[in-house]
């Protein structure tokens, strides 16, 4: 006898559990927040109430810089491929931190695009008397200036895609949650330095992810059945 079909709602939900849709729901969030202005008084707020700890923030940020990632990634895949015995083996170990490193170069290059497109203002321009009012109180469309390059967050953008790849990658849910909690502590870093608003690090963790999602797929690593608990662990490269 035949499966009973499931309803629709549960397909529609099961694809709704897909991170790519997540990230880009996250996305458009983020947008509709930048263009309304809702995340100014929010990220003022929090900067000031984050002041004290700017020592700590300081250090903490740097593990989104693309100077420490990339780095980082290199050196991993170096020694993963030196602890394995076999050269097949080195070749495999080395491939998943290298993949990683595609992610973050390629979700790197999209958001430098977006952010010289856009050219929201920083946060930091506020009182500049550099600029007028009416000069942050627009995009800049299309400019170099590093003032003008708030959306979206690059180092969010670069460290969720680095920990989100790692996640579809390991088996450990604690490992999961422990990457996932340190993106989003280094992207809230962005913020409480007045370096973002929290529209610009949302938008820069959706493209991290959906990237990395992108790069995982084209890798050919297989996806396990979505869960309710968290996103979907993939076959873990040996």
């Amino acid at each position: 006898m035949p499966s009973k079909k499931p309803p629709r709602w549960q397909e529609l939900w099961r694809r709704a559990q897909h991170p790519a849709c997540v990230a880009a729901v996250a996305f458009v969030v983020a947008v509709v927040s930048l263009s309304l202005g809702v995340d100014r008084p929010t990220t003022d707020a929090f900067h000031e109430y984050m002041r004290p700890y700017d020592p700590l923030l300081q250090i903490l940020t740097i593990l989104g810089d693309g100077r420490f990632l990339i780095p980082a990634c290199l050196v991993v895949a170096a020694a993963r491929a030196a602890l394995a015995r076999a050269r097949a083996s080195r070749q495999r170990a080395a491939k998943l931190p290298l993949l990683a490193l595609g992610s973050l170069l390629a979700s790197g290059i999209l958001t430098q695009l977006l952010k010289i497109s856009i050219g929201r203002p920083r946060p930091y321009t506020e009182g500049d008397t550099r600029y007028s009012s009416a000069d942050l109180n627009i995009f800049h469309w299309f400019t170099t200036n590093k003032d003008f390059s708030s959306f979206p967050s690059g180092h969010s953008t670069a460290v969720f895609a680095v920990a989100w790849f790692a996640i579809l990658n390991t088996k450990s849910r604690g490992a999961q949650v422990a990457f996932f909690a340190g993106a989003c502590v280094v992207a809230l870093t962005r913020v409480a330095l007045w370096k973002h608003y929290f529209a610009d690090t949302l938008a820069g963790a959706a493209i991290g992810i959906a990237v990395s999602e992108l790069v995982a797929a084209a890798a050919g690593l297989s996806p396990r059945p979505a869960t309710l608990s968290g996103p979907r662990p993939r076959t873990v490269l040996k």
